[in-house]
């Protein structure tokens, strides 16, 4: 089993910044307007946890 990860630590890893990636994580960029990321964050996103996108 994997390690827990911190925000910050997917965040670096997938070139984000932590505050970008709190949002993903709330699903919002503003309140009540969804988040709609570009594919290679995504992708980033993804090789940060090790799975396929």
């Amino acid at each position: 089993m994997r390690a827990p990860r911190s925000q910050k630590y997917v965040a670096l890893s997938a070139g984000i910044s932590t505050f970008t990636y709190q949002k993903f994580e709330k699903g919002e960029l503003n309140p009540g307007k969804p988040m709609n990321p570009r594919l290679s964050t995504l992708v980033a996103l993804a090789r940060a946890f090790e799975v396929e996108p």
